[in-house]
């Protein structure tokens, strides 16, 4: 079998570490240099899709020279010109503020809104289906979390006189981005990301 290869349009590298890391299905923690906790390896794939090999394509390089339009493609979030193609995107997957799909055989979209988990019980509930998953380049755990003094001097004043710290209303807003990237991955991977690679 021929094997096909999935261009990651990403700003981000730990997307790519979180694909790759799937792709590399089998491959524990450890293999990978992950430090999962005191004593621990896990299994970072629970599934293998053989043939495919995911090359790191960074935004910057895609806004100098572009991609051939032959080549399967995987946007993650606004990346240059990709809006004008997501006009014509089947969306497979929508949950949590995180929805992908295809508009062509070459072409798939990961899109992100992170206001969907600004929610405290929408939150929670996306961290109980994330914390189960293989999650590589970002945190399980609850990343709206800050140190104390960094909630004190971050606070502010909501109508009707309460005063609530920026981490305690959005979180940590790049923490969460991160987990709904690894979160958007690890269901392409092991939802449709075979079937992309078909089409």
């Amino acid at each position: 079998m021929q094997e096909k290869t999935l261009y990651l349009i990403n700003s981000d590298n730990d997307d790519y570490v979180q694909l790759k890391g799937l792709v590399d299905a089998g491959m524990t923690s450890e293999d990978a240099g992950i430090t999962t906790g005191e004593n621990e390896t896990e299994i970072i794939g629970n599934k293998a899709i053989s043939g495919v090999k995911v090359v790191n394509y960074p935004d910057t390089l895609y806004l100098n020279d572009g991609i051939k339009t032959d080549r399967k493609a995987l946007f993650i979030g606004e990346i240059g010109n990709s809006s004008s193609s997501k006009k014509k995107v089947e969306y497979v997957f929508n949950e949590f503020g995180v929805r992908y799909g295809w508009a062509s055989p070459t072409r798939a979209y990961i899109d992100i809104d992170e206001s969907l988990v600004k929610d405290k019980n929408v939150y929670a509930a996306f961290l109980e289906e994330y914390s189960k998953l293989p999650v590589i380049a970002a945190k399980k755990g609850d990343a709206t979390k800050r140190n104390k003094f960094g909630r004190f001097w971050m606070t502010f004043v909501l109508p009707f006189g309460f005063i609530k710290t920026i981490a305690d209303s959005y979180g940590d807003a790049a923490a969460v981005r991160k987990q709904l990237h690894a979160y958007a991955l690890i269901m392409f991977y092991n939802n449709h990301m075979e079937e992309f690679m078909s089409l």
